[in-house]
């Protein structure tokens, strides 16, 4: 990831936000979330999460809301306003395969995607960490690959019998033009 290339990355579902701290030391505004406060999500060592202020709850659209708020880096009466025009991005670390999850993850794509945010925003790349084939529901993985192209991908180190990955997609109007 080039420190120029991001203006904002936004990690959602990001338990102890290890890979939120990396991309924040690369010099790139980070904003993450997760619905367990950080404490719940301490490893058998009792460590607590890489940073001190993810945003803690559910991801209703009240917190999709705040979410695009953060990476605007301006809020106004609940809206969203800024005029940042880089390239944002959306990270998803391991999606859960559960449905409902997955559905909030194709919301907030879609609310960073909607033109409210790219007043702000030129457009929203996806960065998805983990294994495909062992995360996010056939759904989620449809509806991002109808909308989005898979350019670049980088594979992780990992465990036996894990094929981890580092992806990025970019909206598909966009990928075509550069």
């Amino acid at each position: 990831m080039q420190k120029q290339k991001y203006s904002c990355v936004v990690e959602i579902g990001c338990g102890k936000a290890y890979w939120s701290s990396l991309i924040r030391q690369m010099g790139i505004k980070v904003v993450a979330q997760d619905i367990y406060p950080a404490y719940e999500n301490k490893d058998t060592d009792g460590s607590d999460a890489f940073l001190d202020d993810v945003k803690v709850g559910e991801l209703n659209d009240s917190m999709i809301q705040e979410l695009l708020a953060l990476a605007v880096g301006n809020k106004t009466n609940g809206s969203v306003h800024g005029n940042i025009k880089g390239v944002a991005a959306l990270l998803f670390c391991w999606v859960p395969k559960f449905p409902q999850t997955c559905e909030d993850f194709l919301r907030i794509i879609s609310a960073f995607n909607s033109q409210q945010f790219k007043h702000n925003f030129l457009t929203c790349d996806i960065i998805v960490v983990g294994d495909n084939r062992l995360c996010g529901s056939p759904t989620f993985w449809t509806n991002l690959q109808s909308k989005y192209e898979l350019v670049h991908r980088i594979p992780l180190p990992r465990f036996i019998g894990y094929l981890d990955s580092f992806e990025v997609y970019r909206y598909r109007s966009l990928s075509t033009n550069r």
